[in-house]
């Protein structure tokens, strides 16, 4: 969150344990589990998790960004979004409703 809140460009590549993966996925009920994602509320920087991790996917990824300078633009605004939102005394704060919201809206 702290890269994404300075603008930075990043991607999220996460694996674990088939077993804890699939615990996960039934407890967690939300689309995304990128901070800034979750945020906006929408795909602003990938998500590479569990079976879709290995090199090509994220040299896909990569290439998606770096080759095409509408995509880093586009991914550059975004995080500038991110960062308005959580602008003010008590991000952290902010952080928490949103992310209580995204677990209410996904139980319904």
């Amino acid at each position: 969150l702290e890269t994404a809140y300075i603008g930075t460009p990043l991607m999220v590549i996460y694996k674990t344990s088939f077993i804890s993966y699939l615990i996960a996925k039934f407890l967690v009920k939300i689309k995304m589990i990128a901070m800034p994602n979750i945020i906006l509320g929408k795909k602003i920087i990938p998500e590479i998790i569990q079976t879709d991790l290995n090199p090509i996917t994220i040299i896909e990824n990569i290439e998606y960004y770096l080759e095409n300078k509408k995509n880093y633009q586009q991914l550059t605004n975004d995080l500038k979004l991110v960062a308005k939102k959580l602008k003010g005394k008590k991000p952290s704060k902010k952080v928490a409703q949103i992310i209580i919201d995204q677990i209410n809206e996904a139980k319904k």
